[in-house]
């Protein structure tokens, strides 16, 4: 955090933090750390997937789909982007 206030456009920095709040179980500060990454770098292909994947983890389906719809968008032979997104279609019609 100290890095991100000398460095707030470092978009390695912001998933870096993501990351460690996710394994820390700590969801709203990955998910902010996550949204800053794409704003600052929007086109960071594995910031929007791991976004994606940390909201269908919070039960927020339709937010979801469209960031792994972007991920899928961005790495189109990715089959496990592929397989999040059905999922998380599949999840957000119910």
């Amino acid at each position: 955090q100290k890095y991100l206030s000398a460095e707030p456009e470092d978009p390695s920095a912001h998933a870096e933090l993501g990351g460690v709040y996710l394994w820390l179980n700590r969801l709203d500060e990955a998910r902010d750390a996550f949204r800053r990454q794409i704003e600052v770098k929007p086109d960071h292909d594995m910031a929007t997937y791991q976004l994606g994947l940390l909201l269908v983890q919070a039960g927020e389906y339709q937010e979801a789909v469209v960031f792994l719809a972007r991920a899928v968008e961005m790495a189109p032979e990715d089959a496990e982007r592929k397989e999040a997104l059905k999922s998380a279609k599949d999840w957000a019609e119910r």
